[in-house]
């Protein structure tokens, strides 16, 4: 079992005996000396530039294929149409 998960596990053994204790209910807790393990936080790695363009022009042909390969290839008009259409 990983760190976080006997940690969550402890959490979960701990918490009635606190809620207990709060209400008066319980005289101790004795759940109390017991301590969760330290997690460490993953350290994130941040994508480049050029990654996080790929990636969203990537999600972006996922989302509206093209039917035409100048669209494909990103050839367009001035007015943003592509191979002249609506004008």
């Amino acid at each position: 079992m990983s760190p976080a998960g006997v940690g969550n596990y402890i959490r979960a053994l701990k918490s009635p005996f606190g809620f207990l204790r709060a209400e008066g209910l319980w005289p101790q807790d004795p759940a109390a000396p017991i301590k969760r393990p330290k997690v460490g936080k993953k350290e994130r790695e941040i994508p480049t530039e050029d990654e996080e363009s790929k990636e969203a022009w990537d999600l972006v042909q996922k989302q509206y294929p093209a039917e035409e390969e100048g669209i494909k290839s990103g050839e367009t008009d001035v007015g943003g149409d592509t191979k002249g259409r609506g004008q």
